[in-house]
Parts: structure tokens; sequence; C-alpha cells
């Protein structure tokens, strides 16, 4: 199966970078701030998808007047006060990860539910950027993930099949897109463990991206 990928797709948020985990420590107080108490659970299904579909999701859920705008000036706030103490958290096995593939000449690409000015600030920063041939982010797509418009768009852009793309996704909502796609979805889970549904769409699971390389050596 391996022999057949020509293009390995990236998630970011929990993936390459620990940035879910700050997307569940801030948000609950940024909300209470703005005077709604969205419980985690909630929050928990906006995690691996764009603004707009978490919005969608917050209406379904009783909040049809969540101030967003204001909402994510106050997070990206936050996030950036984190990033300018603390600099970009790496996830394990990242760049172990991009040095394989480069090894081997896989073509890499990143698509993320990011927009891209947050998106791109850790890809510079972190030195992962210079990696990849294509980014995609969540404010260039109209349907965000579970919905597999970005991956469908980035292999479209690399002029790549759907078939022969492996996607490194940690989201439930990313592993219900890579499969739509067509694609081969691996799971590294963050902080959400597969459910028995999802078990049933991933290719692969596996630890930590160091892990994964495993998956490219012929069996």
């Amino acid at each position: 199966m391996m022999e057949s990928v020509e293009l390995v797709i990236f998630d970011m948020d929990g993936l390459m970078f620990d940035t879910e985990m700050m997307y569940l420590k801030f948000a609950p107080g940024t909300a209470k701030e703005l005077g709604y108490d969205v419980k985690e659970e909630i929050l928990r299904k906006t995690v691996g998808t764009n603004h707009k579909w978490a919005y969608e999701i917050f209406k379904a859920e009783g909040f049809p007047d969540f101030p967003f705008v204001e909402f994510w000036k106050i997070l990206d706030k936050k996030y950036s006060a984190y990033f300018d103490e603390y600099g970009v958290p790496v996830k394990k096995g990242l760049f172990n990860m991009l040095e394989f593939l480069k090894s081997i000449n896989m073509k890499m690409a990143v698509a993320t539910s990011s927009r891209r000015v947050k998106a791109e600030r850790l890809l510079n920063e972190s030195g992962a950027m210079k990696y990849f041939s294509l980014t995609m982010y969540g404010d260039e797509v109209l349907n965000g993930k579970p919905d597999p418009e970005i991956f469908l768009k980035t292999a479209d852009n690399l002029k790549t099949e759907y078939g022969k793309c492996l996607v490194f996704e940690d989201s439930l909502n990313g592993i219900k897109a890579a499969h739509r796609a067509g694609m081969l979805p691996v799971m590294i889970p963050d902080m959400i463990e597969p459910t028995e549904e999802i078990t049933k769409l991933i290719y692969k699971k596996c630890d930590s991206l160091d892990d994964a390389i495993k998956i490219f050596n012929k069996e």
C-alpha cells in the first residue's frame, strides 16, 4: 500500500503543534468573558473544523447569537501572547517525520482548519514551512472538516490522485474528512481517542509521528 502513496498531508493543530490543548485551556474562559457558559463537551465537537463550521455547531447547541468574531479576536491575542512567551509547542516526532519523508522524496502538504494568519506564524517560527509543497488553510475553503473539501483541494492543487494521499490527523472531524476524500487516514490521537465509528475509518493508528514512520517501512 505504501508504495502507491505519492503525497502525505498533515493536519496542523494537535498533530504538528500542541495547540488543541491551548484551545480547550483558553476557550471556556474566553466564552465566559463574553457572558456565555459553553461546556467543554461542546468545544470538543468543534476541534478540527474551521470557524464557519464551529459556528454552526454552536448554533445547533443552543448558542445562535454567540459573538464569534469577538471570541476569536480574544483567543488570538491569548495564543499570540503564549507563543511570544513560550515559543511554538512542537509535537513529538514532527521533525523526525519531516526529515524522513524528505529523505524518500515524498511530497508533503499541510491542510489545516486554522486561518492563514495563525497557521503561517506557527509553520514559519517552528521551521516546518520549508518542508511543504503546499499549505491550505481553513479560511481558503467554504466547508470545514468533516467535509473533505480541504483535502480534495490540496490533492487537486498538487495533481495527485486522492487514493494516493495519506493523511495524518488527530481529530475525529479530520479523520472523517480524509476518509470521505478517499484517502488513507492515519490517526495520531491528541486529546480525543478514536470512537468505534472512527476506528472503522482509519488506515492506521499511531502513538506519535515518530511511531508513524514504521508504516512506511515495507512489511
